[in-house]
């Protein structure tokens, strides 16, 4: 779906009344006063149908993946590649050990978890 797209936008906040807005707002009165804030990704303007191994993604799309992780603060586990079940890679099992992000992120959540036993 994306494969033909030179740029792919995403929208990373919104704007409302001059503030910007990292997350979702709940009212739905202000998420309709809102202006979508977008970063601009560039496309890999090649097929990507049937792929089933993240290394075989072009780089831009593997770049695409990763920063869609960031943005949302854990990383991508699984990326579709067509409409039958083979056509899935397991974004995560692609690296042999996880990047910097991956260790920060891991580690965040790892800490929450603690501290939300610990005040349960």
């Amino acid at each position: 779906m994306l494969d033909e797209l030179a740029e792919i936008p995403v929208c990373t906040a919104y704007r409302h009344a001059g503030d910007t807005l990292h997350e979702l707002p709940a009212d739905g009165s202000v998420l309709e006063a809102c202006e979508p804030v977008y970063e601009t990704l560039p496309g890999w303007q090649a097929a990507t149908a049937g792929l089933r191994e993240f290394s075989t993604l072009p780089p831009a799309a593997q770049r695409y993946v990763d920063r869609l992780g960031e943005l949302a603060g854990c990383p991508i586990g699984l990326v579709s590649t067509g409409p039958d079940r083979e056509h899935t890679i397991s974004a995560r099992g692609a690296r042999s050990r996880p990047g910097s992000t991956e260790r920060r992120l891991y580690g965040r959540l790892r800490r929450r978890a603690v501290r939300w036993r610990r005040y349960r």
